[in-house]
């Protein structure tokens, strides 16, 4: 039996300044954005996609 949970994004590495996602489906792109705001609010900061996804990996750059 699958879990959801495996077909949503999820957060592969992170700190203040990045944090890369894998992210299953590009329909999931908005959601996937959501969780990297999350991330980088932590730390007073908002996500900005860094340049093109890898494949099914995300990178974000946390930035004032």
């Amino acid at each position: 039996m699958l879990s959801l949970a495996a077909c949503a994004p999820t957060i592969n590495a992170g700190n203040k300044n990045m944090v890369t996602l894998f992210v299953p489906s590009k329909m999931q792109e908005g959601e996937a954005l959501r969780l990297a705001d999350q991330h980088c609010a932590q730390f007073g900061r908002s996500a900005t996609l860094k340049g093109k996804p890898r494949g099914d990996y995300y990178d974000y750059s946390c930035v004032k």
